[in-house]
Order: structure tokens, then sequence, then C-alpha cells
């Protein structure tokens, strides 16, 4: 035999429960900072964190509340992200992002200035981008620097620039690597009884410098990941070490 279930009168007991709760809720106080309740009338500062009780209904929903929030939503598991997880803004320039941007457009302009200087038998100048077309290997240098910008600049939070130091310590590093290579090579050349006397030019020397400086900070790239500001809660704005 079933029991019959009245709907309504649950309905009406969940409103009368809920009622009785807000206006309790009404005479509560809550200390912003732990969160602990207190009634009016029990003073004015919280016992453990020495800060002003407000009205609970003037306070924002701590993270665990916002947590059940979501929870209840059906978006369980979305809780605040960590400070290490929360992207910087975009023209953000710090943690040697900025360093490292500025080093890949120096050194796509340092691909088209002189890098060869001949000087037997005739007086000629090369830059990289001259040489690429003789050598489709001097296009490392410039294809390093392209895709080197937009990597650190995609990067946003310090988990992902973490994340991406060894790319970027490659990308870094292979027009270092490129020139060293060039180094190692004779500047005198006899080539069909021909000689052939060259020197190499700013460019060059340029993209060896910013090379190195750019694989530097690529190895720091992000900085430390407990040095960061705390954007949500209640330690917003404090650095965490």
């Amino acid at each position: 035999m079933r029991i019959p279930v009245h709907y309504a009168d649950d309905v009406a007991s969940d409103k009368a429960r809920r009622a009785k709760f807000l206006t309790k809720a009404d005479d509560l106080r809550a200390c912003p900072f732990c969160r602990e309740l207190f009634v009016h009338g029990e003073g004015d500062l919280c016992p453990e964190c020495g800060i002003p009780v407000r009205d609970l209904a003037e306070l924002p929903p701590s993270p665990d509340a916002e947590r059940l929030i979501h929870e209840e939503a059906g978006t369980k598991g979305h809780a605040p992200p960590i400070p290490q997880a929360e992207p910087l803004p975009f023209f953000d320039m710090t943690r040697g992002r900025g360093v490292l941007l500025g080093c890949a457009v120096a050194g796509l302009v340092a691909f088209y200035l002189p890098w060869a200087v001949q000087t037997v038998p005739e007086n000629v100048t090369w830059s990289a981008a001259d040489l690429a077309h003789k050598k489709m290997q001097f296009w490392s240098a410039f294809t390093a620097w392209l895709v080197l910008f937009p990597a650190a600049l995609s990067r946003r939070t310090l988990l992902k620039m973490h994340g991406a130091r060894p790319a970027l310590v490659v990308l870094a590093s292979m027009p270092a690597v490129w020139c060293a290579f060039l180094l190692a090579q004779p500047t005198h050349k006899v080539v069909k009884g021909v000689p052939f006397e060259y020197h190499w030019g700013p460019g060059f020397w340029a993209t060896i410098a910013l090379s190195l400086v750019a694989t530097f900070f690529a190895l720091r790239f992000g900085g430390r990941l407990d040095d960061v500001k705390v954007r949500h809660g209640s330690s917003a704005g404090e650095v965490l070490h």
C-alpha cells in the first residue's frame, strides 16, 4: 500500500524553514577573514583575528561557499584557480617576458644587418638574409626568433611559463649555436685558385649577444612559483614567499 505524499505540505514546510533561517541570519555577524560567526552583542572585534566583524549579509561568499554553489549548479570541481594559474595581464612584461619579446624582435632586425663583410677579392657586404638564399641553414636563426616571439607572448600564467622553459631555451640558444658553428669555419679560403677573405659584421655579433641574453632569461622565464601576488581571497594583493 502506497503512502500518499503531500507535496504541498512539504513545499510549505521547506519555505518556513528557509524563512526561519533567513530571520536568524539577519542577526548574525562574521569576521571577514576567518568567517567565524557571532550574534549581535557579542562584540565588535574578532577575538582570533582582531579585525572588526561585519553583518553576514554584507560579506561576499567565502571560497567554500563558492565551491558549494558550483557543486549545486552542476559544475563540481570548478574551484577558484590557484594564484600560479591566474593569467597575467596581456601587456605584462615582467618575469622575463618583455626581455624575450625584445630579443626576438631585435634578432629579426639583426638578421637583415651585415653579417659577413668580404674584403678579397672584392668588397661585398652580406646580410644573413642574403646568405640564406645561398645556404638554407641560415634560415634557422630567423625561424628561431620568429617562433620565440609568439611562444613567449602566449604564456600568461606562471605554470605555463615554467612549462615552456625547455622549448624557449632551445629557441633562444639556436642562433648562438649556429653562429658558433660559423665561427669555427676559416675566414680565408681559396676556391678554384681565387682567394676569398671576409670577417663577421655587426649583425652577426649582435645575434650572438641577443641569443645569449635570451637564453639566460628563458632559463628563468616566469620567475619563482612561490613569489606571486594573490588577487582573490582574504590575502589579495599580498606577496607570498
